[in-house]
């Protein structure tokens, strides 16, 4: 197994960075973020900045409702195998 070291850079945190499996080294997670066009006439008030709390928030809803996905097609798969018409 490979490690990479982390590249810290001035002030950065181990938080700041991300790995890239496709190129195989980290980099700070702000580099994968789409390029944020703000419309005319927005207001401040709906407008979404992309920050370290933000992203680490959005990751952690995404892992908790894969964790809810994966028990719920647990759960049923549990149901249709016990039942004698769904068998294989």
């Amino acid at each position: 197994m490979q490690t990479a070291p982390i590249p810290l850079e001035g002030s950065s945190t181990v938080y700041d960075y991300c790995f890239d499996k496709a190129k195989l080294r980290w980099q700070l997670w702000t580099d994968t973020l789409p390029a944020l066009a703000i419309p005319p006439g927005s207001l401040f008030s709906d407008l979404i900045i992309p920050t370290k709390d933000s992203a680490r928030c959005g990751y952690l809803k995404a892992r908790e409702c894969a964790r809810k996905i994966v028990a719920t097609y647990k759960l049923c798969s549990e149901q249709l195998s016990s039942q004698d018409h769904y068998d294989y």
